[in-house]
């Protein structure tokens, strides 16, 4: 029962225990877990039984999770920042100038407008007045 009270307590202070201190969560989750399930399973009679079970599970979840955290990298628990990335920024596509391509040919001037022919009016002979 008063591992279930102390399980409590943890709980209700909040989640940064848990944080700093996994193994030890692991431990009072399995040992509320054993004591819980040991006391349903036998009615509630034995009570040394289910302390001894209790006492079993915390030994070996939190111990299992003590040995992941010390094996298992950095020994952090918690997610840290990384170091800043001191390498300069690659530039853009935006920032690097277009690259110099043989100028455009000079456009080719327009042709004039070819003059439509008009057709020559028919010359006529000069008359000469008769000679009277």
């Amino acid at each position: 029962m008063r591992a279930i009270a102390f399980a409590l307590i943890v709980t209700l202070s909040g989640c940064s225990f848990a944080v700093k201190h996994p193994a030890v969560t692991a431990g009072i989750v399995g040992a509320t877990l054993g004591v819980g399930t040991c006391e349903v399973g036998t009615d509630f009679d034995e009570h040394g039984a289910c302390v001894l079970v209790g006492g079993g599970a915390a030994v070996l979840l939190g111990g299992a999770v003590l040995l992941a955290v010390l094996l298992g990298g950095e020994g952090n628990t918690v997610l840290t920042e990384p170091p800043p990335d001191t390498r300069p920024d690659p530039p853009s596509i935006d920032d690097v100038p277009p690259t110099p391509t043989e100028p455009a040919p000079a456009p080719a001037p327009t042709p004039s407008p070819t003059p439509t022919p008009v057709p020559a009016e028919p010359t006529t002979p000069a008359t000469t007045p008769p000679a009277s």
